[in-house]
């Protein structure tokens, strides 16, 4: 069994994509509850609908190969990492410090 370098790029690329979306998603549903009437609902359909579009995504990565699940696992884990840091600094000196 060859290694499909296209794949493994294009899993990558799919998994980041997959990241953006579910932690976008999540920033956008936290920065837009305070305005919300039920906001445990807002929030439970928000993760409803980002959980089932990244495992959507994945399967569909899965159903390619395992090498472009696998490059979609790490590209989903990097963006989760890149934008936890961003918002981290975006939001550094507000009103939010841990201490």
């Amino acid at each position: 069994m060859a290694i499909d370098p296209l794949a493994i790029g294009i899993g990558f690329a799919w998994g980041a994509l997959l990241g953006l979306l579910f932690f976008g998603g999540l920033w956008w549903s936290l920065k837009g509850i305070s305005g919300r009437r039920s906001p445990r609902r807002f929030l439970g359909i928000s993760f409803f609908v980002r959980a089932v579009a990244a495992l959507a995504g994945l399967w569909l990565a899965l159903q390619h190969s395992m090498a472009a699940f696998g490059a979609a696992l790490i590209g989903f884990g990097i963006l989760r990492f890149l934008m936890t840091r961003w918002i981290g600094l975006a939001n550094k000196g507000g009103h939010h410090r841990a201490h």
